[in-house]
């Protein structure tokens, strides 16, 4: 009767801000301004704003400072391209924020020990002080918990009963607090809270099967969270949560057609194929949204993609955006420009650098500790160690963003066979920003003489073997 009574209030709020205006057109050049400042410092206070972008794909923004004594009021512009969320973490206090394109947020702080106090003031105060109540009430945000809870081990039946209970705490939380919020942000709250509910019960659903192999029927009743998710939505066209959820949505439906055996239908482009799942506004949009993802493993097919896609005049901006992004991520690492260098430990705590493998050619494999894909990638990677095992090539795995101990458990727990490497938070930035690595898994193919053959190369289960057997001649002339 409880749950009852939570959907109809949940679907009744709904009814009640309903009518908002549909989206806002993306602001590629929008930023928000954050104003700091500290009294009585008397050591420096790291600062740093980070913003997860909707679009393009898997974009990140990271914007680093430092308030001292002698500077105890900055400035931060942070790119934001339309209304969102983000963080700003000051010394190891993290403060979740919600930013509007144009918009200035006075963020006062009040004490500088090791948490931080602080005030926030601006337009948007309301909605401010409301993600700090739930940050409060969720130190690990309910996202992260039902994702945690997909990914481990365990039956989907088990998965659900914990996602539904997350599920009605975030709830809760939002009905209580929500007539103190203004009618926009009820809209954008309601849709953040239920589509990321939505695409997290998919992603376990798939993580299930890719990851840990299981081939476990869906509990009945799993799905029945789409009867409350609203598929074409245009007021949450540009979400972060939205166009997750789509993107699993859209995989889940062309299972189904798969399941069905309609191969005509299933064979059918995939902008004709969103159109007919999304209408032609949002299957459009979302269509570009998914050729964004080529900007982080091969910007080289942006062109060539773009052009096969009929592109209304509301998304030419976007179109011209990607382009010059593709351009610019192309000139980071051009072909023939000495590789960045790394002196990184392997698992048997030997320190190994880029400069041994000068005459091999080298096949790097970036990737993190649950990244799905790059764990799809491993017995793939295990077959080219295999076939050139003979051969003057070296396949080299970079682990990033990972705890040393984890790292060590996945080699052993996948048998992963590749010059096994592991970088700390230190040297994983500073890879990521010279190999351009923005997306995992990344790979990355270096001639014998140490220059790039090519950045955002092919993975090992499209392609790889035969870039790489191109470039034996080279390798064993040398």
């Amino acid at each position: 009767m409880l749950a009852l009574r939570r959907l109809i209030c949940f679907n009744f709020l709904f009814l009640l801000v309903g009518g908002y205006s549909s989206a806002q057109k993306l602001d590629m050049k929008g930023s928000v301004i954050i104003r700091l400042s500290c009294n009585n410092l008397t050591a420096d206070l790291p600062v740093s704003a980070e913003i997860f972008h909707s679009f393009p794909a898997y974009s990140y923004s990271q914007v680093v400072d430092t308030l001292s004594a002698k500077r105890n009021k900055l400035w931060m512009s942070c790119p934001v391209y339309t209304p969102q969320e983000g963080f700003i973490t000051i010394n190891d206090t993290k403060i979740h924020l919600f930013m509007v394109p144009a918009d200035t947020i006075y963020l006062s702080i009040l004490g500088s020990n090791e948490k931080v106090s602080y005030l926030i003031e601006g337009r948007s105060e309301a909605v401010q002080n409301y993600y700090r109540a739930k940050s409060a009430k969720f130190p690990i945000s309910i996202g992260q918990q039902i994702m945690n809870a997909g990914v481990s081990e365990g039956k989907l039946s088990q998965f659900k009963v914990v996602a539904d209970s997350l599920h009605a705490l975030e709830r809760d939380f939002f009905e209580e607090h929500s007539k103190m919020l203004p009618s926009w942000f009820v809209r954008f709250e309601l849709d953040a809270i239920r589509y990321s509910n939505a695409w997290l019960r998919f992603y376990a659903y798939y993580y299930k099967q890719d990851v840990w192999q299981q081939r476990e029927k869906a509990p009945e009743g799993y799905f029945s969270f789409l009867a409350g998710v609203p598929i074409r939505n245009a007021g949450a066209q540009n979400d972060y949560e939205y166009l997750n959820f789509l993107r699993e949505y859209v995989r889940y439906k062309s299972d189904q057609i798969v399941a069905v055996k309609q191969p005509k239908s299933n064979n059918l482009p995939n902008y004709q194929k969103n159109v007919e799942l999304l209408g032609k506004r949002i299957g459009e949009f979302f269509t570009i949204f998914l050729t964004s993802e080529a900007l982080n493993v091969k910007p080289q097919d942006i062109d060539k993609q773009l052009a096969s896609l009929p592109i209304s005049e509301a998304n030419v901006h976007l179109a011209i955006y990607l382009k010059e992004q593709a351009s610019q991520r192309l000139n980071l690492l051009n072909v023939g420009k000495s590789s960045p260098k790394f002196l990184l430990v392997d698992s048997e705590d030997s320190l190994i650098s880029l400069d041994q493998f000068k005459g091999k050619v080298v096949y790097l494999s970036f990737w993190f500790v649950g990244c799905k894909g790059c764990i799809k990638e491993f017995p793939f990677e295990n077959e080219l160690v295999d076939n050139f095992k003979d051969e003057r090539v070296q396949i080299i795995s970079i682990c990033t963003r990972s705890p040393k101990e984890k790292w060590l458990e996945m080699i052993n727990g996948y048998g992963l066979r590749t010059l096994n490497l592991y970088a700390n938070s230190a040297w994983g930035r500073k890879l990521e920003e010279k190999f351009g690595v923005n997306v995992y898994p990344h790979y990355v193919l270096i001639g014998p003489d140490g220059t790039i053959a090519e950045n955002f190369t092919s993975r090992p289960s499209s392609g790889a073997a035969a870039k790489i057997n191109k470039m034996l001649p080279t390798a064993n002339a040398y």
